[in-house]
């Protein structure tokens, strides 16, 4: 495992190389946002309130992963609902022709929280997450225990232009070979338009906070940046209700 964890680390840095020094043409899609992303989610309402979150417990560790994303903004904050539940949003920016789309793909809770010690107990595709307004694009769900007995539901999704990045129905603690490499090769001709990593996670299921006004904002927000249901005209879509919990699998085309 730790082989071709090494094997695909180089793999991305050749490609990074690659992507970074070909001519390449613009993006079909090169739309930068104008905002910061602190200035897009509001940081508290009636009721609820919301603190910033360092990126690592130390400044050198923050160094580290700012060095290894090299995104151009980043947003991680923990919010408090009118509850007295807590949830967090982590979000990740890169402008237009900035990273390869596959280096963001590697770096999912899968790989990263996998790496940390966190051991994943469930895994679900295609999952919206709903609230009062309707539901987001489907994202990647999994419930992660650490091992002091912690849980943490989580969702995240890689937003690549107007598109979502089709992860497949598997587990990406090491990322598909396949994928790296029509990525990579696709981008030595074209710069990778402007992306978004992003990820929701909680001590307590999603469905339980579903409705408070702190969690509604947050997915107004996310709808603002493309992962609204009504952002996806090539995505196809099947809402069901699994015991509870309403979810939008995507139909890959």
């Amino acid at each position: 495992m730790k082989k071709l964890l090494l094997l695909f680390t180089a793999l991305g840095l050749i490609a990074a190389v690659v992507v970074q020094c070909l001519p390449k043409q613009s993006p079909a899609t090169s739309d930068s946002k104008t905002r910061r992303l602190d200035e897009m989610f509001a940081t508290r309402g009636d009721g609820w309130t919301s603190v910033e979150v360092p990126l690592g417990q130390t400044e050198a560790v923050q160094g580290a992963v700012e060095k290894t994303l090299r995104y151009d903004d980043v947003l991680f904050r923990q919010y408090t609902t009118t509850t007295g539940d807590h949830f967090t949003l982590y979000i990740a920016y890169w402008d237009a022709g900035k990273m390869p789309t596959q280096l963001v793909a590697s770096h999912t809770p899968d790989r990263c929280w996998t790496s940390a010690g966190w051991q994943c107990d469930e895994i679900q595709h295609g999952v919206a997450v709903a609230d009062r307004e309707g539901v987001t694009r489907p994202g990647e769900f999994r419930r992660f225990t650490a091992a002091g007995g912690t849980v943490q539901y989580v969702v995240y999704w890689q937003l690549v232009g107007n598109d979502l990045y089709d992860f497949g129905d598997r587990f990406n603690q090491v990322p598909s070979a396949w994928r790296w490499l029509r990525d990579a090769f696709k981008q030595m001709f074209v710069a990778p338009p402007a992306q978004y990593f992003v990820r929701l996670a909680s001590d307590q299921p999603l469905e339980k906070i579903k409705g408070d006004p702190a969690f509604d904002s947050v997915l107004s927000g996310l709808r603002a940046i493309g992962l609204g249901a009504g952002s996806a005209p090539d995505v196809g879509r099947q809402t069901t209700d699994d015991g509870g919990r309403r979810t939008e699998r995507a139909t890959r085309r």
